[in-house]
């Protein structure tokens, strides 16, 4: 498992997206390492936006055949569902790629028991699944 905290700034999420990324090719699943390296940046962003806080964390492990990234922020959501932009919104699809990528590679995706972290699996395959 890899746990790392970032500062609550713009430049977490590109040091989210190596971390993830790095980590993936060790354990053997590039594969999955750029649909992975985008969930984790939009997961750390929205957190980074939306959460007030000042310290973000990342946990990237594999649990049987699924890995899972899960982002957390101690500011607790109502919910985790897409929004639906419009055709000429800057922002909002965030979640709707989340959503997309996580369905494509055979996952799941939600909040944790306590409200404060996003979570996603993805089913780790062999690399021909695409």
């Amino acid at each position: 498992m890899t746990r790392v905290l970032f500062a609550g700034s713009g430049a977490a999420a590109e040091r989210g997206d190596g971390e993830g990324h790095g980590r993936l090719t060790s354990w053997g699943l590039s594969h999955l390492a750029d649909d992975a390296e985008l969930i984790v940046s939009e997961l750390l962003t929205n957190s980074l936006i939306h959460s007030g806080g000042t310290q973000v964390s990342l946990d990237v492990r594999i649990e049987d055949d699924r890995l899972r990234i899960e982002v957390g922020d101690g500011a607790r959501r109502r919910t985790c569902a897409p929004a639906h932009p419009c055709d000429e919104a800057e922002n909002g699809r965030g979640l709707e790629i989340v959503h997309f990528l996580v369905q494509a590679r055979g996952g799941a995706w939600g909040l944790g028991p306590d409200r404060t972290h996003t979570w996603c699996t993805l089913a780790i395959g062999t690399g021909k699944d695409r």
